[in-house]
């Protein structure tokens, strides 16, 4: 359960880093050049945060050892993930890994019954966190383009360097959930 408890606190810091970065992208309004689109940038941020705060609830189903309870919160998590796909469909590859990831966790989400039958959840949590790592690392490398471009693009690549490397905490602690549910822990 801790190890969902991180991957939902590095979701929530990295949803809150990309909001920051659309909004320094926002607030400049005299370049119309804007690499990641500002609107997309805050909606996948958004999105994010919302599937960080839908695995705390994942986290405290598992304190419990309450997988039924658990279910309903990795759907909603999933479809969090599904909304920052399409929002940051245009941002490296980071569309495509939250996409993943939305279906591996819909896919553990099916998965019914006692605790103890959770455990077939969990290769596809493992297999979510390293998709969301992935996406971390996309969003990390985007980051960095666009700060090469300087001024406010500079900060905002900042900022969302900081999303991408939470991004990618929180793909390994969802690793670590996944296979901690697997062993039955």
């Amino acid at each position: 359960a801790e190890s969902m408890a991180s991957f939902s606190r590095a979701l929530v810091v990295a949803g809150d880093h990309a909001v920051a970065a659309a909004a320094i992208l926002e607030g400049n309004q005299c370049d119309d050049n804007d690499p990641a689109g500002s609107a997309s940038l805050m909606a996948g941020g958004r999105a994010i945060t919302n599937a960080g705060k839908d695995a705390e609830a994942v986290a405290a189903a598992l304190a419990a050892r309450e997988w039924d309870d658990a279910t309903g919160p990795l759907q909603a998590c999933a479809s969090s993930l599904f909304s920052a796909a399409a929002a940051l469909a245009d941002v490296g590859s980071c569309g495509v890994a939250f996409g993943e990831a939305g279906l591996e966790i819909e896919d553990a989400s099916l998965v019914s019954g006692c605790i103890a039958l959770a455990a077939a959840a969990g290769p596809s949590l493992a297999s979510a966190g390293e998709t969301i790592s992935s996406a971390g690392g996309a969003m990390g490398a985007h980051a960095n383009n666009m700060a090469k471009t300087g001024g406010v693009h500079e900060t905002a690549g900042k900022r969302l360097f900081q999303a991408g490397a939470a991004l990618s905490e929180a793909g390994e602690s969802l690793v670590k959930s996944g296979c901690a549910l697997e062993r039955g822990a």
